[in-house]
């Protein structure tokens, strides 16, 4: 089974554009008896004229914040009634090269469905969820799952709205000091429950050569064709673009200049170069900065029913993460790139690794553009 270079894309998917509490668009955890009052109330905009049934849109709201590989927001969303809707997989903003059994797809769409039911029980709301796999790759929007809402008032809440609006993924520099050993236990704990294992290596050495392993992973992912040409659809190289088209890699998420980045992604061929390959690997690292911990995910993936069950515990994982007040940045290419991956599974001594991050403590990170409620419904 090929694992193609995929999570580089949630490693800068989430991380670009504003910070101002302007452009948070987080829903606050509205009163359940009020809104269910109000569930007739319907709203339009100029640029669909899809009409957005409540409860669907304030839940909807406070979703698209979900993250996806590349940023690339797969989903469409029909609504049927106040209490049923249609999950869609929108098939032009799938990764087919990179994500050949598209476990990374349904894991990312999963996401987004365990975060909608998180934030319907905050409206008061239970969600029922029936899936539609295998996936049906020859429509171009693609049924995923079917939704239903069931008032319940006593709904078990987990995270808040606020707090899953807030959630974003960090390539700030980290801070210069460990996480408490409460913290990862609180996340082992988390990927135990849903089946998985988490796993977090302190040991500056062991971390040192993984760094090593990805910074050569991703320079010569980005000299194959397949990974390079994918990958660049999705690159925004201004604000303008970014601004305009509210989806892929912005240049801001990247962290770097506008030509850096543009250059980085059209003149790979440099990073083969034995004149130029070590300074390159150099100012990556330095960029980089500090980090105290490296850890890993591990368990049933790599077919799509497993998949299902890995985005449950990774928007979850991501959720307490932001609850704690620790950063998390996928280093993507030490899963996806195929030499890689091999090698951490050799030092980690486990099978079915599908993510490495590093974690920590950083300032908060800049936010990502997302597509509006508007543009995710289809009539």
């Amino acid at each position: 089974m090929t694992k193609r270079h995929f999570f580089t894309s949630i490693q800068c998917s989430d991380v670009s554009e504003y910070n101002h509490p302007a452009e948070l668009h987080g829903v606050p955890n509205r009163n359940p008896h009020e809104l269910y009052q109000k569930m007739e109330i319907s709203r339009s905009s100029n640029r669909n004229d899809v009409t957005v049934i409540e409860p669907w849109g304030s839940i909807l709201e406070v979703a698209i914040w979900t993250p996806s590989p590349h940023n690339g927001q797969p989903w469409k969303v029909k609504i049927i009634s106040e209490s049923e809707a249609m999950l869609f997989i929108d098939k032009s903003r799938m990764l087919p090269k990179e994500d050949s059994t598209s476990s990374f797809l349904i894991n990312g769409m999963t996401m987004f469905v365990e975060g909608i039911r998180i934030i319907a029980a905050n409206f008061g709301f239970e969600l029922d969820v029936v899936h539609k796999l295998p996936l049906q790759t020859d429509l171009n929007l693609i049924p995923f799952a079917t939704l239903r809402l069931t008032k319940n008032l006593e709904a078990a809440k987990s995270y808040s709205n606020d707090l899953y609006a807030a959630r974003r993924t960090s390539r700030l520099g980290y801070e210069d000091r460990s996480i408490p050993l409460e913290a990862i236990n609180a996340l082992r704990e988390i990927a135990k429950a849903n089946g998985y294992l988490v796993d977090v290596v302190s040991d500056s050495a062991e971390i040192e050569k993984l760094l090593s392993w990805n910074i050569d992973a991703v320079f010569d992912d980005f000299n194959d064709p397949n990974y390079h040409d994918e990958i660049l659809q999705w690159m925004r190289f201004t604000e303008k673009e970014s601004a305009s088209r509210r989806d892929g890699l912005g240049v801001r998420c990247m962290g770097m200049s506008p030509l850096e980045y543009w250059l980085g992604s059209h003149w790979g061929f440099l990073f083969k170069l034995p004149i130029f390959r070590p300074l390159f690997k150099h100012l990556y690292r330095k960029r980089l900065g500090v980090i105290h911990h490296i850890g890993y995910i591990s368990g049933p993936f790599w077919d799509q029913e497993a998949a299902v069950q890995s985005g449950v515990c990774l928007i979850r994982l991501w959720l307490e993460m932001q609850r704690l007040g620790v950063s998390m940045h996928p280093l993507g290419n030490l899963v996806t790139n195929g030499g890689a991956a091999g090698k951490c599974e050799g030092l980690f001594n486990q099978p079915n690794i599908w993510l490495v991050f590093k974690l920590g403590y950083s300032a908060p990170a800049p936010r990502s553009y997302r597509l509006t409620v508007q543009e995710i419904l289809v009539a």
